[in-house]
C-alpha cells in the first residue's frame, strides 16, 4: 500500500466523522 493512499483514507474518514458531528449538532440544537 502506498502511504498517500492511507493519508486520503485517513483525512476521507477524519472528514466524514466531521461532517456527521456537525449535521448531529445542527439537528439537535
Amino acid at each position: 500500500m502506498n502511504e498517500i493512499v492511507v493519508i486520503s483514507l485517513i483525512y476521507f474518514i477524519f472528514l466524514a466523522i466531521i461532517v456527521t458531528a456537525v449535521l448531529y449538532l445542527e439537528r439537535h440544537w
